[in-house]
């Protein structure tokens, strides 16, 4: 059940459970009384899988906006208003990498990256230090033996992954500065590394090269965890009133394609932007790329229901079922801890 991220980024804490103030705001129907179509509602999850997890990440992924918001609460209207007003008017407020991850995204991009500065700059930021040391000594990698040298650590997640994980953990860490929204965060970056190692594993069906595949999984959809940072900003704003799930959904329908296009431009990582120009509506690119996001999307579905605990229908576009099958349920289920 995907335990072993959970275990990886702590997000439970020790001695309870998370406090959770962001549940969907749906009116429950009387069976002669059905919902109005405005009223925004979580997918029906699939057959066995968890209904509170697959439901919100499949609603980030949903395509189908709302024609009309009047059906969500005030307070959520007022959310979806305020992301879009604020994209619109170049007032969003991109998360801006720590000194410390642009410094590594410099030293690995250079041709002799030096292990002694990686481990340096790591070593100088508390905060990077720990998420690495986690997934290092995490059963995501498998190692027998726990580490806590940040030279082996960074040798263990390797040079070409750190780049995309340095920016995910800076995102993660940011929002989790307060209560409201952990376990949404908690499952969008179980999805982000499940998908970038599904996308390493199925690199070369995805025809790119295995790091590269790492990464363009990994920020595949980032501009979830901005918004639910945008969330988290709104909320403080508003002493303390969570907006809810559908809310957040409805405001990634509405601006997540824009929103990932200037995250990826803010954090200098455009080049993977080729493979979006058909999302961004862009005919005139020229890359035989233009099916790459749909294909992802169809994979994130389909380890959504899996991670979730549910049975998917493992068909893609381009892929081998079987291997996708494979492949799905190595990265789902957990490896057995090894001392």
């Amino acid at each position: 059940m995907f335990a072993w991220i959970v275990r990886l980024f702590g997000g439970t804490p020790a001695g309870g459970t998370i406090e959770h103030n962001a549940d969907v705001i749906v009116p429950v129907p009387e069976p002669n009384n059905p919902p109005s179509p405005q009223v925004a509602q979580m997918p029906e999850p699939p057959a066995g899988a968890d209904p509170e997890r697959a439901g919100f990440l499949l609603s980030l992924l949903s395509t189908d906006a709302l024609p009309d918001l009047n059906g969500l609460p005030l307070l959520d209207r007022e959310f979806i208003a305020a992301t879009i007003r604020r994209l619109n008017r170049n007032e969003f407020e991109i998360p801006l990498l720590p000194d410390a991850a642009i410094r590594i995204q410099r030293l690995i991009s250079t041709p002799d990256a030096n292990l002694d500065e990686l481990a340096d700059v790591f070593k100088n930021d508390p905060t990077l230090s720990a998420e690495l040391l986690r997934l290092a000594n995490s059963t995501y990698l498998a190692y027998r033996y726990p580490t806590l040298d940040l030279h082996q650590a960074i040798v263990r997640v390797g040079f070409n992954q750190l780049k995309g994980l340095v920016m995910v953990f800076s995102l993660r860490s940011r929002i989790l500065r307060v209560r409201q929204y952990q376990r949404e965060v908690s499952w969008v970056t179980d999805l982000s590394l499940a998908m970038a190692k599904c996308c390493q594993v199925l690199a070369t069906e995805l025809m790119m090269p295995p790091e590269e595949a790492f990464t363009l999984g990994l920020m595949h959809h980032i501009e979830y965890l901005a918004i639910l940072g945008e969330a988290v900003r709104f909320t403080a704003e508003h002493r303390g009133q969570a907006v809810s799930r559908s809310a957040i959904a409805e405001s990634v329908r509405r601006v997540g394609t824009r929103l990932h296009a200037q995250i990826a431009r803010s954090w200098g990582i455009g080049n993977f932007e080729r493979y979006y120009h058909e999302a961004a509506g862009d005919a005139d690119s020229g890359d035989d790329v233009t099916d790459v996001p749909h294909r992802l999307d169809q994979l994130q579905r389909i380890v959504i229901v899996a991670m979730s605990g549910g049975t998917p229908d493992y068909t893609a576009d381009g892929l081998d079922g079987e291997r996708l099958k494979g492949c799905v349920e190595s990265v789902v289920n957990s490896p057995p801890d090894d001392g």
